[in-house]
């Protein structure tokens, strides 16, 4: 299901491909464990949105913002986050395997149990911050 704070629910089906959000301005939206492979959020602004356990692969979030998401257990697989900032993200059980992270910045993010292996074009920040794997 996908919920803005507008209180105006939308149900979604458990699979939909292709979804295109580009541009989006939100707060509090809710998409827990939902399917979107190839999703595109880019340019986004979402405050303190709820992808928990959500399945984006393939999914285009450039130059994106996204402040206070709850990112645990999503499948970001071979996704492209180019330019994008994830400030404050809770990224526990998050996979990254294969994304593009060129330019992207997590400032302040939780990354304890997020895997990154396979990712590319890491930045500098984040290699420091995560660490050997």
């Amino acid at each position: 299901m996908i919920r803005s704070d507008r209180h105006q629910p939308w149900t979604l089906v458990p699979h939909l491909s292709g979804l295109a959000l580009l541009g989006l301005v939100s707060k509090d939206l809710l998409m827990e464990e939902s399917d979107l492979p190839g999703a595109r959020f880019d340019r986004a602004f979402m405050l303190r949105a709820v992808l928990i356990g959500s399945r984006l692969t393939g999914a285009s979030i450039v130059q994106a913002t996204l402040t206070g998401a709850a990112l645990e257990d999503v499948d970001l697989s071979g996704a492209n986050l180019r330019g994008s900032l994830l400030n404050g993200a809770h990224l526990r059980g998050a996979r990254f395997q294969g994304a593009q992270l060129a330019d992207a910045r997590f400032v302040n993010a939780v990354h304890a149990g997020a895997d990154f292996k396979g990712a590319l074009e890491m930045p500098e920040h984040l290699r420091a911050m995560l660490g050997p794997q």
